[in-house]
């Protein structure tokens, strides 16, 4: 529900005007900030407007806007920086009470769809996580490719960051609230869990961005936290690129019964949160991307006391071809057998892994 209030104390709408600035405001939150200009510009005194949104708590239309010469892009923008940026910057303890009313919401399905699945790889998902404005602006702050760290190899091809105090807050504040204990609570409840952990230090978390022909071959990941304490158990991924086709490429593919059958596929469908498991017989992947634009996502993974299934064993992250990648096959598969035998000698790696946010970059 939208309340609308006049900022000039002076003025007073009819109402018949304030129906229709009410309907016209819903439409846009509605239609993905569609400028609907026959609305809008047949009311007078726009710039003097305030329109509160009551969940989010922020001003949405106090900046002066010119409707004379504004088109929908920068109408966007405008409203976006405006509304989560500076002042009203929505922080991670607001977006993580979205998060747990939206998820409330929807337990009793989600915990079915996850105890439907779990026998092979269980996994559930949740569509309009957050409110469509919240989500468009977290995409609008997704840095440009080339600030980012690229993987390319046969085994991925996309774009990684995990330093997030090198990029707009709003980032790092929805990142972390995928780590409040409440979500993790509604999490764990849903996965029936004993235990469940969020990992500050973003080990492979993080932002992520994958761009046209990039990819992400099957694999299992690795099966400990960083320090070798803890099971890896849950991967949470928020994907917030808007209007975002399944037949883009880019979707969440997991293979139940192994790489040689065939895979279930997740849409990265905009502002839907998609949660599986990890362990031994896990693989997953992400589809190449066939058209121009990045698909967008925020990831978290979850630790654990205990291994989700009883004959987990450790392991690295293990890649795979996928069914046509033969030779590809071949060539991956022995990659990890050599990663595995050096970790056996040495437990926590040769090399350090950088993908990991450094609080202290002096330390």
């Amino acid at each position: 529900m939208l309340l609308l209030a006049f900022a000039d104390a002076k003025r007073r709408l009819y109402n018949a005007c304030l129906l229709r600035l009410s309907q016209a405001i819903a439409g846009i939150l509605r239609g993905g900030w569609a400028l609907r200009d026959a609305a809008i510009r047949s009311l007078p005194y726009w710039q003097h407007f305030t329109i509160i949104e009551v969940l989010l708590e922020v001003s949405i239309g106090s900046a002066a806007i010119s409707l004379d010469c504004i088109d929908a892009t920068d109408f966007v923008v405008d409203l976006q920086s405006q509304v989560f940026h500076g002042k009203t910057m929505t922080n991670r303890k607001e977006i993580a009470d979205m998060i747990v009313a939206r998820m409330t919401a929807e337990k009793e399905r989600m915990a079915a769809q996850y105890a439907a699945s779990r026998v092979g790889i269980g996994y559930f998902y949740i569509d309009d996580l957050l409110p469509e404005a919240l989500a468009r602006a977290i995409h609008a702050q997704f840095p440009k490719p080339e600030t980012m760290k690229l993987k390319k190899t046969l085994r991925e091809y996309k774009y990684i960051a995990a330093q997030m105090n090198n990029y707009d807050a709003i980032l790092e504040e929805t990142v972390y609230a995928f780590q409040d204990e409440r979500v993790v609570e509604i999490v764990k409840n849903i996965c029936d869990m004993k235990s469940a952990y969020p990992d500050s230090h973003l080990y492979a978390g993080g932002i992520s961005m994958m761009g046209k022909d990039q990819y992400l071959n099957p694999h299992l990941d690795n099966s400990h936290d960083k320090d070798r304490d803890r099971w890896r158990v849950l991967n949470l991924l928020y994907y917030v690129t808007p209007d975002w086709k399944e037949e883009n490429g880019g979707n969440l593919e997991v293979w139940p019964g192994g790489v040689e059958q065939e895979q279930t596929v997740i849409h990265s469908r905009f502002n839907r949160l998609a949660v599986m498991a990890t362990h031994n017989q896990s693989w997953h992947s992400v589809s190449p991307i066939k058209v121009n634009g990045f698909r967008c996502c925020i990831s978290n993974y979850y630790f654990a006391d205990e291994a989700l299934k009883h004959d987990d064993t450790f392991h690295v992250t293990s890649f795979r071809g996928r069914p046509e990648q033969k030779l590809r096959d071949v060539v991956l598969r022995a990659d990890a057998t050599a990663r595995m035998a050096v970790r056996k000698v040495f437990a926590k790696g040769v090399v350090e892994n950088e993908h990991l946010y450094k609080r202290d970059q002096n330390s």
